[in-house]
């Protein structure tokens, strides 16, 4: 099958990424990575680009281009093409520096482009590397707040975005980019944040070929093509709608990873997938909400996992409740975790929190009490 072709527009705003070959390390050192800065400053001279943002993580990059010729392509081609040539010669490497070819998304408005250029400024937040999108110095965001930004840096656009609102300038996008919580999470209802999530939980969990939908091995599927096949087949959904669902206050359903342009439900799937938890020792008790019906089959068959890979406990008494309380009246087990993992039961902890296991004998279950329930 041949390769989608990447769009390439006059005068269109690209989010670009692109990972490290098998995500390895793109950068070695500090010189590794000036280098990359001074060929993407030749590129925008040579090709005529605005570049809006960029980081430099350790094994990707995120820039944000404006291309006024249709000539994307052709850019990245010859800045990573010479930046490849000059990383495998420093280091005497061989083989291909970039996994694949770039990625790209082309900008559809300004709330996307304010989206994307927090993203792009918080990557090394989201990733642990720093607590403050500044303290990252090889960000576009921290040398214009230290005010040292690069000559071919954009910032006229970047004054055009934030001036029309008044005020300074430079404060008004710090402030921008330092809250997290975005606009576009904060403007989808509770009604369509939980059709969304249900959208994507049956895609990204049970059934993504109902869409033409490929999850790798891991679980993981390209963010275009979930929102493509999603519009294809009659259920559009925004980005923003996007973030909204992955940032959900107190949910943690769906994660993206460190590039920002794949997606992946994590935890609760049915189809064939290895999420790459190790396992981890639980704590002393976990708890599983419940319904006053499931209760004469659980205290015959234990906690089974019912269609999904495996069964689903929550360390608090809280937050077994509000699950259990999702089909009435709730009802919440202790299970004895720290005696199960001695008698060799296996246990894992996915990314929000909820710990997993492959089935609770119901000998191991008991009704909490009055405190708990």
């Amino acid at each position: 099958m041949p390769r989608k072709p990447r769009e390439d527009v006059a005068g269109a705003i690209h989010h670009v990424y692109a990972r490290g070959n098998r995500q390895a390390a793109l950068f070695v050192d500090d010189e590794d990575r000036e280098r990359y800065l001074a060929l993407l400053g030749r590129a925008v001279e040579r090709f005529g680009w605005r570049c809006l943002s960029y980081c430099l993580m350790d094994n990707h990059v995120h820039l944000l281009l404006e291309t006024p010729a249709a000539n994307l392509g052709d850019g990245m081609r010859w800045l990573h093409g010479r930046f490849g040539e000059q990383l495998n010669r420093r280091h005497r490497w061989s083989g291909h520096v970039f996994q694949g070819r770039y990625g790209a998304t082309r900008i559809k408005d300004d709330a996307h482009l304010w989206t994307a250029a927090r993203y792009v400024a918080l990557n090394p937040v989201e990733a642990g590397a720093v607590r403050k999108p500044e303290a990252w110095g090889w960000s576009s965001h921290a040398a214009t707040v230290r005010g040292a930004p690069p000559p071919w840096l954009a910032l006229g656009r970047l004054r055009e975005l934030f001036a029309s609102a008044g005020g300074d300038v430079l404060e008004r996008y710090t402030r921008f980019i330092a809250d997290r919580r975005t606009a576009s999470v904060r403007r989808v209802s509770r009604r369509r944040a939980a059709t969304v999530s249900k959208f994507l939980a049956r895609h990204l969990r049970h059934s993504p070929e109902r869409i033409g939908l490929a999850l790798d091995e891991a679980g993981w599927a390209e963010v275009d093509e979930v929102l493509g096949a999603a519009a294809r087949h009659g259920f559009p959904i925004t980005r923003q709608e996007l973030d909204a669902a992955v940032h959900a206050a107190g949910k943690r359903r769906y994660a993206y990873d460190d590039t920002g342009t794949r997606i992946r439900a994590v935890q609760g799937h049915s189809v064939a997938v290895d999420l790459g938890y190790e396992p981890r020792t639980p704590p002393v008790t976990l708890y599983h909400g419940t319904h006053a019906g499931a209760l004469a089959e659980i205290e015959r068959d234990g906690l089974r996992p019912m269609g999904r890979h495996h069964v689903h406990l929550s360390p608090d008494a809280a937050t077994a409740r509000a699950v259990g309380a999702r089909r009435g009246p709730p009802v919440v087990l202790e299970v004895d975790a720290a005696g199960m993992h001695t008698d060799g039961h296996s246990f894992l902890l996915a990314g929000n929190g909820v710990w997993l296991t492959d089935h609770v004998p119901p000998d191991r279950l008991r009704r909490a009490g009055p405190a708990d329930s």
